[in-house]
């Protein structure tokens, strides 16, 4: 059975539940600190058998109330005895009798654990152990996680084992499975059939109750957990036809106003955007920085080289638009595949090495002259003459970095 926690409740709580046995098992926590150590055992025994005098008028009398204040009666009566015969410590003896009484009133608690294991009898699944019992006290528990519960009600640590513990708690563990069956069916019938087992038998399983049973589970985080625990209806789509242009100003010219530059450039994008127009588009702009991702879903219905001639159009026209007010754009456009994904609003958005490969280039060619530069990765052959018609005043870097086309537009040209 896991423990669930461990605390305390007043006497006065806990009267009807208590058997004699349990009585004689109170330790009264705190009592130490009111009467002197060699006495202590003697005054629990009598505190013990108070209780256990009150236990009985509680199915005698009518009203509990009388019994709270035969309880009282007898607790003060004791503790006046107790400071007469000195075996109260210096600081409490002291103190009023009826000051004294209340301490030890204080002390009139009953410690418990709640055990819960995993039985299909809902009354039995949770159980209540008032504390110590079976060699186990208060304290003890604090380094208990599961016990085994025995017919007899006798209780036994369990050693550290991640696997004994429920798939609920924090602490669990299940071992992986390297090829877990394929599930067919929707992932309602996928969770049934592992609730059907009781408990998770694989730590795919244990992942998937924990991320299913959570409030508002991400889609992404719900989806893997589903594939680790083999639903085949929640294979990972087919990779989308991806697009990715980064651009930054190098110069703001004659826009010196605070923000003018930025709204320029913010201006270009949107008009530049009907060139990704068979693209689904995001549009990011943080300062001087602007990044667009495009991507196409499958089936595809443009030539794989259909994006960089669109996205280099797109860059042309950000650096032609900002440069006719003395802005300065750098910008880089690189293709490949990648995944869609809900971002912080809530729109499609793009993830994609393109994105990394992007800003590993305009890192490159921000050493280069503050002037309008386009740069197109995997620019080569048929393709790269296609670019050059489009970029015709432009002039093409001979040394341009790895795997990419550079093109700049010089002053003299503009």
């Amino acid at each position: 059975m896991l423990v669930d926690g461990t605390t305390f409740v007043s006497i006065r709580s806990a009267l009807r539940a208590l058997s004699a046995d349990q009585v004689a098992r109170l330790q009264f926590d705190g009592l130490e600190q009111i009467i002197v150590p060699e006495r202590l055992e003697e005054v629990r025994g009598q505190l013990r058998q108070i209780v256990l005098v009150v236990l009985g008028e509680a199915e005698r009398v009518a009203s509990m109330f009388d019994v709270f204040r035969l309880l009282t009666d007898e607790v003060r009566d004791l503790t006046s005895g107790w400071r007469e015969h000195g075996w109260t410590v210096p600081p409490v003896a002291s103190l009023p009798d009826a000051k004294i009484a209340d301490r030890v009133k204080e002390t009139l608690r009953v410690p418990f654990a709640v055990l819960s294991g995993s039985e299909t009898d809902p009354a039995k699944r949770r159980r209540v152990v008032f504390l110590p019992t079976s060699g186990l006290d208060y304290d003890s528990f604090d380094d208990i996680e599961v016990v085994w519960a025995a017919r007899d009600g006798s209780l036994t640590p369990a050693k550290h084992d991640p696997a004994l513990v429920p798939f609920w708690n924090a602490a669990a563990a299940r071992r992986e499975r390297e090829a877990p069956p394929q599930r067919p069916g929707f992932p309602t019938e996928v969770i049934d059939s592992i609730l059907a087992q009781k408990e998770p038998e694989s730590a795919a399983q244990m992942e998937l109750l924990r991320v299913w049973f959570s409030a508002d589970p991400p889609r992404a985080a719900l989806e893997q957990a589903l594939r680790r625990a083999g639903s085949a209806i929640a294979e990972p789509p087919p990779p989308v036809r991806a697009l990715v242009y980064l651009g930054e100003m190098a110069a703001f010219g004659r826009m010196d106003a605070p923000g003018a530059a930025h709204e320029l450039l913010g201006h270009a994008a949107r008009d530049g955007r009907a060139f990704l127009e068979a693209y689904e588009t995001s549009v990011i702009q943080i300062g001087d920085r602007l990044a667009v991702t495009a991507f196409e879903r499958p089936p595809f219905r443009t030539r794989p080289d259909e994006g960089l001639v669109g996205g280099s159009r797109f860059a042309r026209e950000v650096a032609r638009t900002a440069l006719e007010h003395g802005v300065v754009v750098r910008g880089v456009v690189c293709a490949g595949e990648g995944a869609v994904y809900d971002d912080a609003v809530g729109r499609p958005s793009l993830a994609s090495p393109a994105t990394v490969r992007a800003a590993e280039i305009l890192a490159i060619i921000r050493q280069g002259p503050a002037v309008p530069t386009i740069a197109v990765d995997g620019a080569t052959g048929l393709l790269l003459e296609r670019l050059q018609q489009r970029l015709a005043d432009w002039q093409l870097d001979p040394s341009p970095p790895a795997g990419c086309a550079v093109w700049r537009l010089t002053q003299a040209t503009t």
